[in-house]
């Protein structure tokens, strides 16, 4: 009787084993990702999903596993947790959904509270930040499984993906009231199913044509964001495409160097000419700034009431066209351009 009990166990075992060590690796993996972003657990929800609506109860205990793991690893991942990881959890969330930002956003040449932007802002900025063949891609996948759906009278694997992924998420932050600014770069985790859909229209066009040209084509796709990559490197992130007439066409109407890049460059400048001790007051990010000046120059950040008053180099982010307003008549001494936007400017304050 032993032995049969102990043969019956043997065999359960290795047939859940398979599942077990499935289940530990996607768990690790949830954890570290909800230990970055706590919104992280909603890639968990989407496997918890899928993954039920194939197995239905075999899953469960997986499933529960999958969680359990997932929670502890974020839980040792994140020290902030410790102690009273439920609480401060709720905590973070809350703050997340609301991130309490601030500054203004430039949305179509208009200025709005991070709060206050309208419903268009994320798809709009979807449809000028991604290169025209992804868009042009994705709406035909799109179109791809609206047919499937149409035909097969129910949502595909797919197009449940899409929809949990892609639809219900952007249609919340679309409707919400949550604070949105540096464009999308909050939301980068909305753009895989996108690139999903449009991987189906490739796999469709793929069958249709022959190997050679198949190929011809991806190279084709991918073409426009490599020479843009290229054209605008070291700020490939100002990137706009045909749509808004490109990074001229979207200058002073859409947020640029929000993170305030070009201020190396501006740095190797006053590096250079600028006299030993010289001072700099910095309108824009002066962390950026002074990891790159000269340990002799001075810099002040334009908010504090300790800077000097004349005889210093201002450092200018166009950010807020800010280069408009503070000392516009004083010529540019250095200005950081890329493809027609001015991203920074230096002036020169005499005593």
């Amino acid at each position: 009787m032993r032995s049969v009990s102990g043969g019956f166990g043997l065999r359960i075992y290795r047939a859940v084993l398979p599942e077990l060590r499935a289940s530990t690796s996607l768990a690790v993996s949830l954890g570290l990702t909800a230990g970055v972003r706590v919104v992280g657990w909603l890639a968990g929800g989407l496997v918890v999903w899928l993954t039920w609506r194939q197995y239905r109860q075999r899953a469960l205990w997986p499933l529960t596993l999958y969680a359990l793991t997932g929670f502890a690893v974020m839980y040792l991942s994140w020290p902030y947790l410790w102690g009273e990881p439920l609480l401060r959890l709720l905590i973070t969330l809350r703050l997340m959904l609301s991130f309490p930002w601030p500054g203004k956003v430039l949305f179509q040449g208009h200025y709005y509270a991070g709060n206050e932007t309208p419903p268009s802002y994320l798809p709009t900025l979807m449809a000028l930040q991604l290169t025209e063949p992804a868009i042009v891609l994705a709406l035909a996948g799109l179109l791809l499984l609206l047919r499937k759906v149409w035909r097969q009278r129910s949502c595909t694997e797919l197009g449940e993906v899409v929809l949990l992924w892609f639809g219900l998420p952007l249609l919340a932050l679309m409707l919400g009231n949550s604070y949105q600014y540096d464009n999308f770069r909050q939301f980068l985790f909305l753009l895989p199913p996108v690139f999903l859909a449009a991987s189906l229209t490739l796999e469709t066009l793929g069958e249709r044509l022959k190997r050679t040209t198949g190929t011809i084509l991806a190279g084709l796709v991918v073409l426009p964001g490599l020479l843009a990559i290229l054209y605008l490197h070291p700020y490939p992130y100002i990137y706009y495409n045909s749509l808004t007439g490109g990074v001229r066409g979207a200058f002073r109407r859409y947020e640029m160097d929000y993170w305030g890049t070009s201020f190396r460059a501006a740095a190797a400048y006053l590096n250079r000419y600028a006299p030993p001790g010289a001072a700099v007051v910095v309108w824009g990010p002066p962390t950026t700034f002074w990891r790159y000046a000269r340990p002799d120059i001075r810099v002040y950040n334009a908010l504090e009431e300790s800077k000097p008053e004349r005889g210093f180099y201002a450092l200018i982010s166009t950010r807020y066209d800010a280069d408009l307003t503070v000392y516009p008549d004083l010529p540019a001494l250095f200005q950081v351009e890329k493809a027609g936007a001015i991203l920074a400017v230096v002036r020169y304050v005499p005593p």
